[in-house]
């Protein structure tokens, strides 16, 4: 709204201005010579003049007030401060206008705006090598080797100490103020620190330079001026003989570690070999083993075979010689009951089997009666 107020009185004084310039110009030219006023005067100069003249002091009194308006966005705040008085008040978001805003008085109050978002803050320059741009800081260590920064972070301004940092830094103070409190507590911290413990320990080593720098944003009553946040080492740097170390220790462990690698993979090579072997001769054994029952079930399939026929043969001699006995028990129990059988029996069990040599002399063969009986 303001912006479009100050248009419009900029249009008004150039708009007055250009038509006083052309009634002046034509009222050379005697434009206006039968002209009159109301009261029958002939019409000078000053009576056209009137209407361009009052639109110019319409436009200036409207740039006077506009001088005691301000307009303040949602994101800020801002400082007003009396010229002649020195008074310094804070001025919320909103359109503050005098005489609405009393405190807003024309041609004597000055306001300075202030971003309430958070603002990156740079420490360094972001150089094609971090010797050429990076902020330069001692170290602890032997010979105190410099290490160089390139950093950033976050930064905003707290809304309730807002005159006080205005008063104690002004508008500048992002640049002014906490840039260089920001250098110097980097500085601080690494300076009780070896060269090489932003290296080991970013993390750490960011996060007490931020509370460092925190320590000098303070106000009187120890409250933050200025919030920060996030504060990020992007890259650092060592003196050149530095450099040359590292890159001598740089070297050194990559060759120990290709030496632990090539360790490692003999180490696994061998193991492989040793397992391949364990293997193989588990195969091998089990194969033997396999042989070994196979043959040991064989002979044991002929022993069992063998044993079969055996108890088979046995079994029946057995039979027979029971049966033989049986049979002799039973005649010798027949022979007892009856002696002329058995002396039949006798006779007949003792014969070779030759027939007599006896022939008859009209060469019949002689018979022989055997009269057999059970």
């Amino acid at each position: 709204m303001i912006p479009l107020l100050w248009v419009i009185a900029v249009l008004m004084l150039v708009g007055a201005i250009a038509w006083g310039v052309v009634l002046g110009v034509r009222y050379d030219r005697g434009d206006y010579e039968e002209k009159t006023t109301d009261k029958g005067k002939k019409m000078g100069l000053k009576h056209l003049l009137m209407a361009p003249v009052r639109l110019l002091v319409g436009s200036l009194i409207l740039m006077i007030l506009l001088t005691g308006a301000v307009g303040v966005p949602a994101t800020s705040g801002a400082i007003g401060e009396n010229t002649v008085t020195g008074q310094l008040f804070y001025i919320g978001p909103g359109t503050h206008i005098f005489p609405i805003d009393p405190r807003m008085i024309p041609l004597l109050t000055h306001v300075t705006k202030y971003d309430l978002r958070r603002q990156q803050i740079e420490i360094g320059q972001n150089k094609p090598t971090i010797k050429d741009g990076g902020v330069e800081a001692i170290s602890s260590s032997p010979g105190n080797p410099n290490v160089y920064f390139y950093a950033r972070g976050w930064a905003m301004p707290n809304p309730s100490k807002l005159i006080e940092l205005h008063k104690k830094y002004g508008h500048g103070y992002l640049d002014d103020w906490v840039e260089r409190v920001w250098i110097s507590a980097l500085k601080a911290v690494q300076g009780s620190k070896e060269y090489n413990y932003v290296g080991k320990n970013r993390d750490e080593f960011q996060t007490l330079v931020e509370q460092g720098l925190q320590t000098q944003l303070l106000s009187e009553d120890g409250a933050p001026l200025v919030l920060v946040s996030q504060l990020a080492v992007v890259d650092f740097g060592y003196t050149e003989d530095i450099d040359k170390y590292l890159n001598a220790v740089a070297q050194k462990e990559f060759e120990r570690q290709q030496s632990e690698q090539q360790i490692l993979i003999n180490t696994q090579k061998q193991e492989a070999e040793t397992i391949a072997a364990q293997t193989l001769y588990y195969v091998q054994v089990k194969g033997a083993e396999g042989s070994k029952q196979a043959a040991i079930l064989t002979a044991e399939g002929v022993s069992s075979a063998t044993k079969v026929e055996a108890d088979g043969t046995a079994y029946k001699i057995r039979a027979e010689y029971e049966a033989t006995a049986q049979g002799i028990k039973a005649v010798q129990e027949t022979l007892a009951r009856n002696s002329a059988a058995y002396l039949e029996y006798q006779r007949i069990t003792t014969w070779n089997g030759i027939l007599p040599q006896i022939w008859a002399a009209d060469g019949a063969l002689p018979l022989l009666n055997l009269n057999l009986k059970n």
